[in-house]
C-alpha cells in the first residue's frame, strides 16, 4: 500500500524522532559508546580543538567534522552522542524526502533502512565521522532533487573533509553537473579544497596540504589484506538480511533498467545514487583485497553511504511488488516482510543486536576506567600511554604534551625516558600496534618500576594492561 503524501510526511517526523529518543535512552541507561580507537580520537580532537586550534586542520581528524562537532563535544561524550544521533536522524528524514521527490512508490522503506539497520544504530552511539558524513550526503542529494544545485555543490565540496572517500562520492556529482551544463556548480565542487588550502597555508602548512596530508594516500597498509568477497559478506551484517536482499534486487534492477533504457545514464538516480555507491563499494573492496590505502576492512565505512543504500533498497522493493500475484497476497507478503525488517535486529541471527554485549563497554575500556579511578592517576603529572580511553577516564588533555606523552618518547639514544611524577600504562593493542612498544621492553627497562598487570575478558572482548612508574617514585596506586 502506497502512503499518502500527508501520512508519509507525518511519518518522516515520527520515525527519526523515535530513533533519536531511543538512542538517547539507550545511551543514558547503558553508557554504551561504540569503541574503536578512531571513535575516541575523533571525539577527543573535536573536544580539545578550541584549546589547540591546529586540530581544526588535522586531516586525519577530518577538519569539517571537527569544526561542526566541536561545540557538541565540549559537553563530553553526551554531546558527541547527541551530535551523531541527530546526524543519522536527519539523514533518515532527508533520505525520505529525496525518495518522495523522486516519486518512489515506497519511500517509507528508506526510513526503515536507516532506522532498523542494526550496525548503523551502534555506530550512532560513537564519536565516529560516518553518521555526520551520511547526513552531509543525504542533504546534498535532497538539495539536488530540489534543484538547489549551487548549495548542493558547496556542501558536497566539504564531504572529503568529513570522510576521505568523499572524493569518490563527489564523482557522480561532478559528472551530473557536467552533463547538465551546470558549470558554476561543477566549479564550486573545489570550494572545500580551496578554502582549506588557503586556511592551512596561513596556518603554516603548504598550499597543497589538503592533498599531501591525506592519511590514507599510500599503496601500503600495516593492517594486511583480505578477501575480495569481504564486503559482499559484511554488508549483510551492516543492514541485516531482509534489507540486504532488497539491496541486491535494487542494484541489479538498476542495471536492467539501464540496459533497456528505462533509466538514463544522465539521471539523478544513476549518477547520484547507483554510481557513487558502486564506486564506493569497488574502492573499498580493492583497497582491502590488495592491502592498500591503509584499509582495515572495516564494515563501518558503509554507514557513510546508508542514504544511498536506503534508496537502492526502496527501488528493490518496487521490483518485488511488480511480481504478478493477486494484490491481496502481495499486500500480506509486503506486510510480513516489513514486520521482519523491524523485528530482524532483535531476532536470533549473526547480524542482530547481541544483548547486553553490544551495549556494554569493551574490556579494555573497563580497565582504563579503573585506572582512572586510582589515587595514583589523580596525582600524576604526566601520563605515558597509547590508549585514548585513558584520556577520557582521567579527563586529561591528550594533546597537551606537558600532561600526556606517547610511549615512543625516544630521545635518539634508543632509551625511553620518563619524567618524574609520571605513570606509564601499556595496553595490548594501541601500545603494540600504534606505538610499537612490546611489554617486554618496559619490563626490561631498568629505569622503570613494575606496579601491576591486569587482564579481563567478557563479551568476546579482552583487555590486558600493565602499569609502571619511574623508579624512586612513591607508590600510590590504590583503589
Amino acid at each position: 500500500m502506497v502512503l499518502s503524501r500527508k501520512t508519509y510526511i507525518l511519518t518522516l517526523f515520527i520515525f527519526p524522532l523515535l530513533y533519536f529518543i531511543t538512542g538517547l535512552v539507550i545511551w543514558l541507561t547503558t553508557g554504551s559508546f561504540y569503541f574503536e580507537g578512531d571513535s575516541t580520537m575523533h571525539y577527543l580532537i573535536a573536544k580539545y580543538a578550541p584549546a589547540h586550534p591546529n586540530l581544526y586542520l588535522d586531516h586525519w581528524g577530518k577538519p569539517f567534522f571537527t569544526l561542526i562537532a566541536s561545540p557538541f563535544a565540549r559537553f563530553g561524550i553526551a554531546g558527541i552522542i547527541v551530535f551523531n544521533l541527530l546526524s543519522l536522524s536527519a539523514a533518515s528524514f532527508l533520505t525520505g524526502l529525496t525518495a518522495l521527490k523522486l516519486n518512489f512508490k515506497y519511500p517509507l522503506l528508506t526510513i526503515l533502512t536507516v532506522s532498523f539497520a542494526p550496525f548503523v544504530f551502534l555506530i550512532a552511539l560513537s564519536g565516529l565521522t560516518e553518521p555526520f558524513s551520511a547526513f552531509i550526503l543525504s542533504l546534498a542529494l535532497y538539495l539536488i532533487v530540489s534543484k538547489k544545485w549551487i548549495t548542493a555543490s558547496l556542501l558536497i565540496s566539504f564531504l572529503p573533509f568529513c570522510r576521505s572517500e568523499g572524493l569518490i562520492l563527489m564523482t557522480g556529482f561532478a559528472i551530473y553537473f557536467l552533463h547538465h551544463r551546470k558549470w558554476l556548480s561543477f566549479a564550486l565542487l573545489s570550494t572545500g579544497h580551496i578554502i582549506y588550502s588557503i586556511v592551512g597555508f596561513f596556518a603554516g602548512k603548504t598550499i597543497f596540504w589538503v592533498l599531501t596530508e591525506i592519511p590514507y594516500a599510500n599503496l601500503a597498509s600495516m593492517y594486511g589484506s583480505g578477501n575480495w568477497s569481504h564486503f559482499f559478506i559484511q554488508l549483510q551484517y551492516i543492514i541485516g538480511i531482509p534489507l540486504y536482499f532488497l539491496l541486491i534486487v535494487g542494484f541489479f534492477a538498476m542495471l536492467i533498467h539501464l540496459i533497456f533504457r528505462k533509466i538514463r545514464f544522465s539521471s539523478v538516480e544513476f549518477l547520484l545514487i547507483w554510481l557513487p555507491f558502486f564506486l564506493f563499494f569497488l574502492f573499498h573492496t580493492i583497497a582491502w583485497a590488495t592491502g592498500t590505502f591503509s584499509s582495515m576492512g572495516l564494515k563501518r565505512v558503509f554507514v557513510t553511504v546508508i542514504p544511498l543504500i536506503a534508496l537502492i533498497t526502496a527501488r528493490g522493493s518496487e521490483i518485488i511488488m511488480q511480481i504478478p500475484i493477486p494484490t491481496r497476497i502481495k499486500n500480506i507478503v509486503a506486510g510480513v516482510f516489513l514486520v521482519y525488517i523491524i523485528a530482524f535486529p532483535f531476532l536470533p541471527n549473526p547480524a542482530a543486536f547481541i544483548f547486553p554485549c553490544d551495549f556494554r563497554p569493551h574490556a579494555d575500556l573497563v580497565l582504563m576506567n579503573c585506572v582512572g579511578k586510582t589515587e595514583a592517576a589523580k596525582n600524576v603529572k604526566t601520563f605515558y600511554s597509547a590508549h585514548p580511553q585513558l584520556a577520557i577516564a582521567t579527563q586529561t588533555d591528550i594533546f597537551n604534551r606537558e600532561v600526556w606523552k606517547p610511549l615512543y618518547n625516544d630521545t635518539g639514544t634508543g632509551e625511553l625516558i620518563f619524567t618524574p611524577g609520571s605513570l606509564i600504562i601499556w595496553d595490548e593493542w594501541f601500545a603494540v600496534i600504534e606505538h610499537g612498544i612490546p611489554l617486554a621492553s618496559l619490563k626490561n627497562n631498568p629505569n622503570l618500576q613494575f606496579i601491576g598487570e591486569y587482564s579481563i575478558s567478557f563479551c568476546n572482548t579482552s583487555g590486558h594492561i600493565a602499569i609502571f612508574k619511574p623508579k624512586d617514585q612513591p607508590d600510590a596506586l590504590k583503589r
